[in-house]
């Protein structure tokens, strides 16, 4: 009888460590079917990956309204990239940095309540304070909270809160450009700017004193700019745990710039905008303000944050394509239900704020055209004198109706407007000064032409009517002198030999010939005293400043006059950015040109 109990007590116990290990064998199984086939994926040499992309925004502890913008706004375009999300799409994790330093209690409570609620805040080490001229070092700290609490990730987007992410359209910039193998890889919207060292220039916003003291370099190395950039895990990585302390600079992208430019990787260039307008069919993320060849955004900068929960509401509603990928061109019936300027494609809806919703009631109101209607009704505005002298150019529409106003183009020279009396006269002429004459001069000049031409002198006389004329020119140049960014607009207006000496004669002397050349450029200089080129007994220090000054020139050179729109058209503050930054872009591109040709001559008197 005990034999058989202990026989019977044997084999069950056999059959309870046989089930044992096969359930732990299903277990691991699962565990590894699961592994394998969601998105947690495994890359080149069997490396496993918590995340496929890491989103790192740093923000200071006070940014309250900022972080719930975003989380109202791009960031709902994050929900279904879950880990083991059912759909197989990339996982993304987005975090905020924050100092560890609160300004008071208030601040506190609400950080800690705000932290709990959303769980998606890292506070850094105690031992950093929080200041704009360490943001360097903050995105730093964030990469290395980011490297040990969230595992490998493939990617890592630095954005900061006023960055709009089109989180698809970015998605599919990486599959294009192949950055989701695990390679070194650092994108971005690249630049190689000069450094403004200068004592002069300390007051500047960019003014950076040590950059130059510490490298001997007066530009900076290749970096891609803060508004978003992304960097492989690897990278990341080696910031986050550099084998030596790294050096602290006082621009956050320059910093990662110059931390990663002796490092081998493969350079992206990202499309990301500066604060673009909306352009297109209804919206559209191509940006033609910062010159990207045509492609889609994935990244705009300087957006508010009232503009992030409205972007991202309208792609909700509308569904545009011009938003989100979709395989099909049909307009979606809500769009086509609400909003008939994306049947035609009819000027762009600007957006922004409460003329976005004077839109919306404008769309209530108005009484549904068909398409015969609305052909015949554009037939007839084209037909008008008024439209048939209007420009067709892609400025946006001013908000009068479906069939909105064009603004004409405006012509080259048109932005300092001068009164009519002024025409064909010098207005330094007309004061009796010189071209460099200073404020002081200028008054003194003013008050006693003002006397000596006063129209009660000559009353009753045959000149009455000159001195009339004399006297409201005298008045309308003083009003332009006198304002010193008038004056520079008008100065730049003014003829100036642009030619660039090349090659000598061999009869004609160097510094006779480059001299007066170096001194009519030195009228567009912020700086001041201008170095003069010298002689043959110039000292070299004095040579080497003089050449250092020409080749980092500083001019203020004005090219307004060259601009197409007149902010004054403008019928409402969106409209009136976008006339700002056509204008800019043109002025940049007059700009660009005055540098090449100043370091041309500085490059031509070197040689």
């Amino acid at each position: 009888m005990a034999d058989r109990l202990v026989g019977c007590h044997s084999r069950l116990f056999l059959l309870l460590l046989i089930l044992t290990n096969l359930c732990v064998a299903v277990q691991e199984q699962q565990q590894q079917s699961t592994f394998e086939g969601n998105t947690i994926l495994k890359g080149d040499g069997g490396q496993a990956y918590d995340w496929d992309l890491v989103i790192v925004i740093p923000s200071h502890i006070t940014e309250f309204s900022r972080r719930c913008a975003v989380r109202d706004g791009w960031a709902r375009q994050l929900r279904g990239h879950e880990q083991n999300n059912r759909a197989g799409l990339r996982s993304i994790k987005l975090l905020f940095t924050v100092g560890a330093h609160y300004p008071d209690n208030s601040t506190r409570d609400t950080a800690m309540a705000e932290m709990k609620q959303f769980d998606d805040i890292i506070t850094l080490p105690s031992d950093f304070v929080d200041r704009y001229d360490a943001l360097g070092t903050k995105v730093r700290l964030s990469f290395r909270e980011a490297v040990d609490r969230l595992g490998r990730f493939r990617l890592v987007l630095k954005a900061d809160t006023d960055s709009y992410v089109h989180v698809e359209k970015l998605l599919d910039f990486f599959d294009k450009e192949n950055m989701w193998n695990g390679d070194p890889v650092y994108a971005g919207s690249f630049r190689h700017a000069p450094v403004m060292w200068e004592p002069e220039d300390k007051d500047h916003k960019w003014f950076d004193g040590e950059f130059t003291k510490m490298t001997g370099l007066t530009q900076y190395p290749w970096n891609a700019q803060g508004g978003g950039y992304v960097i492989s895990y690897d990278l990341a990585k080696y910031l986050a745990h550099p084998p030596l302390e790294l050096k602290s600079w006082t621009h956050e992208d320059v910093g990662v710039g110059a931390w990663l430019m002796a490092l081998d990787y493969r350079r992206v260039d990202m499309p990301v905008g500066f604060a673009a307008p909306e352009c297109g069919c209804a919206l559209d993320c191509v940006d033609p303000i910062n010159d990207l060849g045509g492609r889609d955004l994935v990244i705009d900068h300087y957006v508010p944050p009232f503009l992030h929960r409205v972007r991202q509401r309208r792609m909700e509603l509308f569904g545009d394509d011009c938003w989100v990928s979709s395989l099909s061109n049909t307009i979606s019936p809500l769009a086509e239900k609400v909003i008939p300027v994306n049947n035609m494609c009819y000027s762009p809806m600007w957006l922004g704020g409460e003329d976005l919703q004077n839109d919306f009631h404008r769309v209530w109101e108005k009484p549904r055209l068909s398409r015969s209607e609305r052909r015949r009704a554009h037939k007839e505005n084209s037909d008008t004198p008024e439209s048939s002298a209007e420009s067709t150019s892609e400025e946006p529409s001013s908000r009068t109706g479906w069939s909105a106003k064009r603004k004409t183009k405006k012509p080259i020279g048109e932005q300092l407007k001068l009164n009519k009396v002024l025409d064909g006269f010098n207005l330094y002429d007309i004061l009796k000064i010189s071209p460099t004459a200073t404020q002081e001069q200028i008054k003194k000049s003013y008050r006693r032409l003002i006397l000596e031409h006063h129209p009660d002198k000559k009353k009753g006389s045959a000149e009455e009517e000159e001195e009339k004329m004399i006297f409201l020119r005298i008045q309308e140049a003083f009003e332009v002198l006198s304002d010193e960014r008038r004056r520079k607009q008008y100065d730049s207006s003014l003829p100036f030999d642009e030619d660039v000496p090349t090659e000598l004669e061999e009869d004609e002397d160097f510094y006779e010939v480059f001299g007066p050349v170096f001194d009519s450029n030195a009228r567009w200089s912020n700086r001041r005293p201008v170095p003069r080129l010298g002689d043959d007994a110039s000292d070299l220090n004095k040579v080497k400043r003089f050449y250092h000054f020409w080749m980092n020139f500083d001019s203020w050179r004005d090219f307004s006059q060259h601009d197409e729109y007149d902010v004054a058209d403008a019928s409402c503050r969106e409209e009136r950015r976008w006339v700002e930054r056509q204008n800019q872009r043109i002025r940049r591109k007059y700009e660009t040109a005055e540098a090449s040709r100043v370091r041309k001559l500085v490059e031509s008197a070197m040689q």
